[in-house]
Parts: structure tokens; sequence; C-alpha cells
């Protein structure tokens, strides 16, 4: 009979049977004055969370705003007016759009929709959808 071959997982590669267990030495000691000393140290750091948690906190705050600050502004193409609720696009960017949601690229279609309106998904989606639909007269998308 063969000497079974091991693989570093400790798996023998002949007949898969797991190999001896390892035997694991403590790596701590867990008499009584440990485990009161290691109690300790969770309450003091629990203490020391709580202690410095506000100055983490005004330290976030301020790093929000300074990101506020220095983001750049998109600038959409076509701005999206929110008081009418409608989308205006040229009639040939109109025409590609519904190109790519005929061909079954409907994601891709609202996305470009909000890339260039600056609208939110919902918005867009409808404004894809009547284009699909070409509803026409009472929609609130219009095209130029």
């Amino acid at each position: 009979m063969q000497a079974a071959r091991f693989s570093r997982f400790g798996r023998s590669k002949r007949c898969g049977k797991p190999s001896k267990p390892r035997v694991v030495q403590a790596t701590r000691d867990l008499t009584p004055q440990s485990v009161q000393s290691s109690r300790d140290e969770r309450k003091m750091n629990k203490y020391l969370f709580y202690a410095l948690k506000p100055f983490f906190e005004a330290f976030l705050w301020g790093l929000d705003k300074l990101f506020q600050i220095t983001r750049k502004r998109v600038e959409p193409t076509y701005p999206y007016d929110r008081k009418t609720g409608k989308i205006i696009l040229p009639k040939n960017i109109e025409n590609e759009i519904h190109q790519m949601a005929m061909k079954a690229d409907k994601p891709k279609a609202v996305k470009k929709v909000t890339e260039l309106t600056g609208a939110g998904l919902r918005v867009s989606k409808d404004y894809v959808d009547n284009l699909l639909t070409n509803t026409g007269t009472g929609s609130k998308v219009r095209s130029t």
C-alpha cells in the first residue's frame, strides 16, 4: 500500500481523508486575574470611545463640509425644468434614445437621459417610457 500524500490543506491527495488534527496551544492565560484585567481593558476602551466620539463626529462633519465646498458641480447639457416637470431634448438625441430603448437597451437610455438632463431616475424612466409609447399631446414630455 502506498503512503498517502498530504497537501498543505491537510487532506490526502489520493483518498480525500482528512489528516491528523493539529494540536493548538492556548494563546492566552485564562487565570482569574487575566480575565479581570481583560474586562478592565474593554471597559476602559469603551469609555475612551465615548470620550472621543464627539471629536470624531466634528472631524467628519468638517470633512463633509469641505467636500461640499470643493467638489465640482456638473451642469447638465440640457437642464431639466423642475417646476413644469418637462424634459426638452433636441430631436436627434431623442431619436438616438428612442433607438436605444427599442433595441432592449432601456437602462442605458434612461442613464443617458439622466446624464444629459440632470433629472432623477424616475423622471428619466418616465421620459423613455413616453418615447416608446409616444403618447404625445397630454404628456409632460416635449421635444424641440
